[in-house]
């Protein structure tokens, strides 16, 4: 019989990945939307226009951020107080003139970040009433 507490990491991570599944789903809906709405206004321009031979361009996965700089943003909101992903979000943007298709985009980013911030023993999870906060691992 299986244990319960590697059941229960594995219900966990598949919790995890249906999130992260649908997350992914709702962005790609909201992209096609604005695509149909740029082939509406090509039509307008040149009904005859085939926008299926347009070839998709490739993008550049550049970071928002200079390299390591959301890693000490994470930990500099942590030190403050404990506090969960949306949280955090809030607090590495608080000075940035983001938008919260942006910010959203990024809470994958400080997930992963905080993901191996445990790892390595610097940050701890504990969950309150079923939610889930980060806070600075005790030395």
């Amino acid at each position: 019989m299986a244990e319960s507490h590697v059941i229960s990491a594995l219900v966990s991570k598949h919790s995890e990945l249906q999130g992260n599944i649908k997350y992914h789903q709702e962005i790609v809906l909201k992209l096609k939307s604005e695509l149909e709405t740029i082939d509406k206004a090509i039509a307008i321009f040149d009904p005859s226009y085939k926008t299926t031979f347009i070839r998709a361009k490739r993008i550049s996965n550049s970071s928002y951020f200079p390299h390591g700089e959301l890693n000490r943003r994470i930990i500099e909101c942590l030190k403050i107080k404990p506090s969960t992903v949306n949280e955090i979000a809030e607090y590495v943007f608080k000075d940035e003139k983001a938008d919260d298709s942006l910010i959203a985009k990024y809470k994958q980013n400080i997930s992963s970040l905080i993901s191996k911030l445990i790892k390595r023993g610097t940050v701890s999870l504990f969950t309150d009433n079923g939610v889930k906060f980060y806070k600075i691992a005790a030395s």
